[in-house]
């Protein structure tokens, strides 16, 4: 699934289709396909690292509800990419993981495969 996502992940951004608007917030999700730069930004403590922990911890209250989330979050568990244990997200933070978890189902369903 990791490898599918991950070839999602570059068809989605190379999509003309998918300019502006809906490549907003897409940031964080591209850091979980490169386990090397998610790593790296985790070790400077960036604000996209935080963006990321936060899509993490929403996908791991989303994935009681889909099986196919809780599978993700496992590939992504595995390569050390963990949702914080204790984290509040604000509103914002909220809305913008929905968003964001959107996308992630479009790309595991294999809507971005060519």
């Amino acid at each position: 699934m990791y490898r599918i996502l991950s070839e999602s992940v570059n068809n989605y951004m190379n999509d003309p289709a998918t300019e502006g608007a809906r490549r907003k917030g897409m940031s964080p999700i591209c850091l979980l396909v490169d386990a090397r730069r998610y790593h790296e930004q985790r070790l400077q403590n960036t604000p996209l690292y935080h963006q990321t922990q936060e899509l993490l911890c929403f996908l791991r209250e989303a994935s009681a509800e889909n099986p196919r989330l809780e599978t993700l979050l496992w590939h992504l568990e595995s390569r050390r990419m963990l949702p914080p244990e204790t984290i509040q997200l604000s509103d914002e933070s909220r809305e913008r993981c929905q968003e964001q978890v959107r996308i992630l189902k479009q790309l595991i369903s294999l809507a971005y495969w060519h």
